[in-house]
């Protein structure tokens, strides 16, 4: 997804263990537009959200990234297709908005 490309990142603060909790954008080259990693990985299954991580992203933002959540599951993709997947600590926890400002 990301290979090759232009990124952007938007940090927004550490998390308790050091970690950055941002949202990673990719250039899209056939829109001349910013694409978020983040929302991607989560609707095909291969992220979680995490709300302690987002709270600061406008309300509308949380409601589109847990509707992706939610369509992931439903549609069992990726990881969610476990109902125990395992959990790379620090990997998958998403915590970004769903576009650029």
């Amino acid at each position: 997804m990301i290979g090759g490309r232009k990124v952007r990142i938007e940090q927004y603060r550490e998390d308790r263990y050091g970690r950055l909790v941002a949202t990673i954008y990719v250039d899209d080259k056939h829109r001349s537009d910013w694409v978020n990693v983040n929302a991607k990985m989560v609707v095909k299954g291969h992220a979680w959200l995490m709300g302690k991580h987002y709270d600061h992203l406008p309300t509308d933002t949380e409601d589109k990234l847990n509707r992706l959540e939610k369509w992931a599951k439903i549609k069992q993709v990726g990881r969610t297709r476990s109902e125990k997947p395992a959990r790379v600590r620090g990997l998958l926890e998403v915590g970004g908005e769903t576009g650029p400002s």
